[in-house]
């Protein structure tokens, strides 16, 4: 290989830095494996002493991860990211088919294990501040990470764009995604192409030193 064009092949990470965020980012999990993935995935309750939902596993047939409440009751089954600390920059993102609903249920997530999950959409006794929308569909969630906790975008099936800020202050973050329902609640909610983007500064210095150990070998 010449060095035009290794020095572009190099070139390129670093030009995805300014791209598309799935461009950059790493597929964590799909669910094409037909299997929970124990070296990536925990189960855990919400809140000690709440009772998981009715369903919740790997859909082998849509390769998505469902999870549905069938009862009317307080649940949640809480899906976390396992053995990996999110740092300030760093991006996941994953999809929802928000599929059925009905009295109090929540999508949330849980930002270093805290038990009372902040909403992202979904409907909580009618409170505005219980997420950003309440349409079934296909939603996309975009969760960055900052020292406040994190900034959750939230792409509706309309296509429109909600905003929630989530707080949790600090530098390092365990995550986890939540189905939630109250007393009276149902919900199906599918999650899918779980991804993560890198801090930006770390993948700007791993396209320098590249760069750089590209340049010795040439003077050598």
């Amino acid at each position: 290989m010449t060095f035009k064009k290794t020095l572009a092949t190099l070139l390129i990470p670093a030009a995805l830095l300014f791209g598309g965020s799935r461009a950059k980012a790493t597929l964590y999990d799909d669910f094409s494996s037909g299997s929970l993935d124990a070296s990536k995935w925990g189960i855990r309750q919400n809140t000690p002493g709440w009772p998981l939902t009715d369903e919740y596993f790997v859909d082998v047939i849509d390769e998505n991860y469902h999870m549905a409440q069938l009862n009317t009751h307080n649940a949640a089954t809480v899906l976390e990211v396992k053995d990996r600390i999110f740092g300030l920059g760093e991006i996941i993102e994953y999809d929802v088919d928000y599929i059925y609903g009905s009295g109090n249920r929540v999508h949330t997530v849980s930002l270093n294990g805290m038990p009372n999950a902040q909403a992202l959409f979904g409907f909580w006794n009618a409170i505005p501040d219980k997420g950003v929308g309440n349409d079934l569909g296909n939603w996309h969630v975009k969760i960055s990470f900052n020292e406040r906790g994190a900034l959750a975008e939230m792409t509706r099936p309309d296509g429109t764009i909600g905003i929630k800020n989530l707080n949790a202050p600090g530098s390092e973050y365990t995550f986890g995604i939540v189905t939630r329902t109250g007393h009276n609640g149902l919900v199906h909610m599918d999650y899918d192409n779980f991804y993560i983007i890198p801090e930006p500064a770390a993948l700007a210095l791993l396209s320098l030193g590249s760069l750089a150990l590209l340049r010795k070998r040439k003077k050598a």
